[in-house]
């Protein structure tokens, strides 16, 4: 199970809504890219990690996806 980010901010907080960062339970941040979260070729995707929080990395259109971006994600940083 996995839940695309793009269309969890256009749902929740309006078409032009775009995730700028992540924060994991160590304070730990990473920024996410206009260039990035606009790329077609993939996506942003939130999915349950094995240790009860959440994982957050990037999905191709084939549905591959790498090594976690950030692991234990507790925050979503979100602009409109």
């Amino acid at each position: 199970m996995a839940w695309a980010l793009r269309d969890v901010t256009k749902s929740l907080v309006g078409e032009s809504a775009r995730v700028v960062g992540l924060v994991n339970d160590d304070h730990e941040r990473v920024t996410i890219p206009p260039n990035d979260w606009n790329d077609a070729s993939r996506t942003l995707v939130m999915r349950p990690s094995h240790r009860g929080g959440y994982k957050v990395q990037w999905m191709d259109a084939q549905g591959s996806s790498g090594d976690a971006l950030l692991k234990q994600v507790r925050r979503l940083d979100i602009v409109q």
